[in-house]
């Protein structure tokens, strides 16, 4: 036979499990949207390359004698780091994906707004492949 305590006591601690439970699993409120601005408008600055190194050529495209520029679009973040490339004008042969995985590791003095706090801003990069 149990004991009336030993099974208050069981029913208090699962009881007390299952309210934890439930306000774990409630979803939290969404963060805020981060706000993009537009570098050059509404008293946003262009965010400056402090180091951009170039795009290596794939022997697909040194060996096709590819030249031309890859344009990209890309955030900026407060912090001068890149995010969310998104390629808009290709060539191929590798150069591509080559632009982007340089471009994700190029560091900016970010874009500022009017009050110079900084601030992420999508701009376009242009990178180029020429073979001399």
């Amino acid at each position: 036979m149990s004991h009336p305590r030993i099974g208050a006591a069981i029913l208090l601690a699962v009881l007390c499990c299952a309210i934890h439970s439930s306000a774990q699993n409630q979803a939290s409120p969404p963060p805020a949207k981060e706000e993009i601005k537009e570098a050059g408008r509404n008293g946003v600055s262009t965010p400056k390359c402090v180091y951009c190194p170039p795009a290596e050529y794939t022997a697909k495209a040194r060996k096709a004698k590819v030249n031309g520029v890859v344009v990209l679009a890309v955030i900026v973040n407060a912090d001068g780091t890149v995010r969310d490339v998104t390629v808009t004008k290709s060539l191929g042969d590798g150069l591509d994906e080559s632009a982007a995985n340089t471009v994700k590791k190029w560091e900016f003095k970010p874009a500022v707004d009017r009050d110079g706090n900084p601030v992420p801003v999508k701009v376009v990069v242009q990178v180029s492949f020429h073979l001399y």
